[in-house]
């Protein structure tokens, strides 16, 4: 029997989702909210963007771009010109 005002874990529901989380005391829960880069563009002189967020605007090649899509592992990029859009994988930081 668990101690009520000692849980070893207990489940809650998110507002916003109804996703249901179980928090222990040695596994608490963690969300990734959203992402943020650093890029460099070696084709002009290694042009560099530090920390972009989704919706930032980047110039590369003359041409306006915006960042629409970021993973663990990949950023995509949406040209203004003509909605092209790019995506680039890359490796994380330690």
């Amino acid at each position: 029997m668990k101690p009520k005002d000692n849980p070893t874990e207990f489940t809650l529901e998110l507002i916003e989702d109804k996703e249901q989380v179980v928090v222990m005391k040695d596994k608490p829960y963690i969300s990734v909210a959203g992402y943020m880069v650093d890029l460099k563009y070696p084709p002009e002189n290694n042009l560099t963007f530090l920390q972009k967020r989704l919706g930032d605007s980047l110039v590369l090649a003359g041409d306006t771009n915006k960042i629409v899509a970021i993973t663990e592992t990949n950023v995509t990029v949406a040209a203004a010109s003509n909605t092209k859009r790019t995506t680039v994988t890359y490796t994380p930081a330690p």
